[in-house]
């Protein structure tokens, strides 16, 4: 016990006696408070910097270049809508939906999937899969890209749920999986 003791000593005086050894105008310790930055150094000098403070996004879209020019698709679309603007999949099926009873039809095409899903209101745009890397996010992402490109353009507000990256706007969600560093998936989805 008394060999564990003066072990547990010897490694606390050494670690106190690097920490005096620190230079008090270069070590410095930054935290966020509010919408500026503190920069507190050891001999308690205080400076603030603005902070640049970033709005969250109210939604996402997804550009979509067709044979009649580009065209933006957002969640919640009507299906007549997003099938006068994209054209017919090169098939369709129905799948079991996720959410209760509502019956669920996915549209696929060369580079994305479609879902829509059927509401009393009428079939609406529920989620949008890429398939491969010719598809990009509105901001520039595609399948290959990398967490750190994602976190530039997306900012680090996400939640995580194992390897996905979940960034939330208005009803509505943008997922990203990631593996060995790059995005291998890319979702976005109705709330």
């Amino acid at each position: 016990m008394k060999k564990v003791f003066t072990v547990f000593a010897a490694l606390a005086l050494a670690l106190s006696i690097a920490a005096c050894t620190q230079n008090p105008e270069t070590d410095e310790v930054k935290r966020i408070d509010g919408e500026k930055t503190v920069t507190a150094t050891d001999n308690e000098t205080k400076v603030e910097e603005e902070v640049q403070k970033t709005e969250t996004k109210k939604d996402y879209s997804f550009p979509i270049q067709t044979a009649n020019g580009d065209v933006v698709l957002k969640i919640r679309m009507p299906l007549d809508e997003v099938i006068g603007m994209i054209g017919e999949p090169s098939e369709s099926f129905e799948a079991p939906s996720c959410a209760s009873d509502i019956k669920d039809t996915v549209y696929d095409y060369d580079h994305y999937e479609i879902w829509f899903s059927s509401y009393p209101e009428g079939d609406i745009l529920t989620s949008i899969t890429f398939k491969d890397d010719i598809p990009a996010t509105a901001e520039g992402l595609t399948i290959g890209s990398s967490k750190e490109k994602m976190e530039e353009l997306y900012g680090t507000d996400y939640e995580t749920v194992g390897k996905e990256y979940i960034y939330r706007a208005d009803g509505m969600s943008l997922h990203f999986q990631i593996t060995n560093n790059q995005l291998s998936y890319i979702s976005y989805n109705i709330d």
